[in-house]
């Protein structure tokens, strides 16, 4: 049950990047995330095929806004930083993600490879987390 921690300083050391930024945002917000992601994978789950343009769409969006979000909460925002700054970085991060969900749009062969690559990437995290990580140990 004990569970040591170590921890070094210097002034030479590099910075380490933290998500808890982003975690406590998400654990703050849970209700209006819990609201979209249920709304964004019924419709997923139900109509992606049929309506392949739109799919490409809503994941080029999506794509986009969690990249940008994994950004700049590891990078320039800190666990402290306020609930309204989150929200103005989803605002703008959304706002990119419309043109880039547009662009793929229009590019459906580039959507398709990009989706799928990101698919691919999901799954060999989720192989990974599973039991690969099993194996350095």
């Amino acid at each position: 049950m004990c569970k040591p921690k170590i921890t070094f300083y210097s002034k030479a050391g590099c910075k380490v990047a933290s998500l808890n930024g982003l975690w406590k945002w998400f654990d703050n917000n849970k209700w209006p995330m819990f609201a979209v992601f249920l709304g964004v994978g019924f419709f997923v789950c139900f109509f992606g095929r049929r309506l392949f343009k739109p799919m490409l769409f809503i994941v080029g969006v999506l794509v986009s806004v969690s990249l940008v979000w994994l950004i700049f909460y590891s990078t320039f925002l800190k666990e402290d930083t306020k609930s309204w700054v989150g929200w103005v970085v989803l605002g703008c991060s959304f706002l990119l993600g419309l043109i880039i969900g547009c662009v793929l749009m229009k590019l459906a062969k580039l959507g398709a490879f990009l989706l799928a690559a990101w698919g691919g990437f999901s799954l060999a995290l989720l192989i990974y987390n599973a039991f690969l990580y099993f194996m350095h140990s």
